[in-house]
């Protein structure tokens, strides 16, 4: 209900009305008649929990004794950054290297206080670097490194409170050599890699032959100092056998000094599921089919939020079809059910292998009554226990109200799918065996 009294929200309310433990400052508006919005006068403390008691009987005077005061507890998420694999290219001017590294915070920070964070060195002297900062994604390059008569390492050193290590040692080409620095997958895909080398190569020379993924056939691309690689490497292969032979040439007529072989393990296939296309337009008989993708997974749980057709005015107000301003206020959840993803059989000669991606459909004219002239908003979502991963079965599923995001349909408020488990740890965001993923 709304709050008694004359309220005007763009002023600020009392600063009694809603404490914290922590302290906080800040202030409080009503907003939407019967919601209470607090806005910090500064960014609250990373990894701290805070009780919040709301003093109801000061807006409610009718309200009885025992409910006067309600209290919750909410937490902010705790402050680590995490490196993403650097990249070295050369310059060709004077044969010196650059090397740019690329860091991701768990949450938002002063870039000022990052770069006082992060100390580079180079033959035991201090070097400076060029920062670009995106959001939560910092990276900092540093250009001109100067190669020496022998190999040197170009130190990173971080902080380790924020970072999971103290330090990163790059090390430095000398400046006769020619040789193979990195082998990574390209931007994580098991399906390309792409080989780093100390000096720009002969963009002219053919490398069949030269470079060898295991036994698997080969496209390359190559741009400057790096030769991109692209192959098919199947589902159950957990590992690469790359082989760059001493033909390589590079632009000034440098041969390879030597052979170069290592193994590159493959990462498993991470579960996950996304939508084919984007929007669809409901026919007005017949059937709807939502195509989607998805890999690793037996199950998805299926969402369907309904916006009633005497909202449709208003939502339109705020929104594109696609967007979810007031959803709370014009829509409701219709459907929320388990959908197992048929992968068929051998026997009927239609086995699917759900460790690979393949498209699936919903119908939605089989799950829920379509109507005409209204907007169905489609979620989908899966549990730790319907992946094929075999910790598929370790320990149940978080048993979170939030699941289905982070607002009450009953309770007015903002809508969100987007939540932060009560067990989440920004560290694990990438594994999908922890309910972090």
């Amino acid at each position: 209900e709304s709050p008694v009294g004359n309220f005007d929200e763009n002023e600020p309310l009392s600063d009694k009305l809603l404490t914290f433990s922590p302290a906080v400052k800040g202030k409080l508006y009503l907003a939407f008649g019967n919601m209470l919005r607090f806005i910090p006068d500064e960014a609250m403390t990373n990894g701290q929990t805070y009780e919040a008691t709301l003093h109801l009987a000061d807006i409610l005077p009718d309200v009885a004794k025992e409910d006067a005061t309600f209290k919750f507890q909410f937490s902010i998420i705790p402050l680590k950054a995490a490196l993403m694999p650097g990249e070295m290219t050369v310059n060709t001017d004077d044969n010196s290297v650059n090397y740019s590294v690329t860091i991701v915070t768990s949450d938002a920070m002063k870039d000022s206080d990052l770069e006082k964070k992060v100390n580079v060195s180079y033959k035991g002297k201090s070097v400076k670097g060029e920062w670009k900062h995106d959001g939560n994604t910092h990276k900092i390059t540093i250009s001109h490194i100067e190669k020496g008569k022998e190999r040197e390492s170009l130190v990173i050193q971080l902080d380790k409170k924020l970072f999971a290590e103290d330090k990163i040692e790059v090390i430095i080409p000398e400046d006769k050599e020619f040789v193979v620095i990195n082998v990574d997958l390209y931007e994580g895909n098991r399906n390309s890699l792409r080989i780093a080398f100390s000096e720009n190569l002969d963009p002219n020379q053919d490398l069949e032959g030269l470079v060898k993924v295991s036994d698997l056939a080969l496209n390359y691309r190559i741009t400057d100092n790096f030769v991109t690689l692209y192959y098919q490497a199947g589902e159950n292969r957990e590992s690469l056998d790359v082989a760059v032979h001493k033909g390589v040439r590079s632009v000034t007529n440098k041969f390879l000094a030597e052979n170069y072989t290592t193994k590159l393990p493959l990462p498993s296939t991470k579960p996950s599921v996304k939508f084919i296309g984007n929007g669809n337009i409901v026919p007005a008989t017949g059937r709807l089919l939502i195509p989607f993708s998805a890999v690793a997974l037996k199950a998805v749980d299926v969402e369907i939020i309904k916006v009633f057709h005497q909202n449709m005015h208003a939502f339109l107000q705020d929104n594109e079809h696609s967007g979810t301003e007031q959803l709370i206020r014009t829509a409701r959840p219709v459907f929320r059910k388990k959908i197992e993803l048929d992968k068929g059989s051998a026997e009927d000669g239609r086995y699917i292998d759900l460790q690979s991606w393949h498209d699936f459909s919903i119908d939605l004219s089989q799950l829920i009554d379509l109507e005409q002239g209204v907007v169905y908003r489609v979620n989908l979502r899966f549990k730790r226990s319907y992946t094929t991963l075999p910790c598929a079965g370790d320990g149940e599923d978080e048993d979170n109200d939030k699941y289905y995001g982070s607002h009450n349909w009953d309770e007015g408020g903002y809508y969100s799918d987007y939540f932060y488990p009560q067990s989440y740890r920004w560290e694990d965001r990438d594994n999908p065996c922890t309910h972090s993923y």
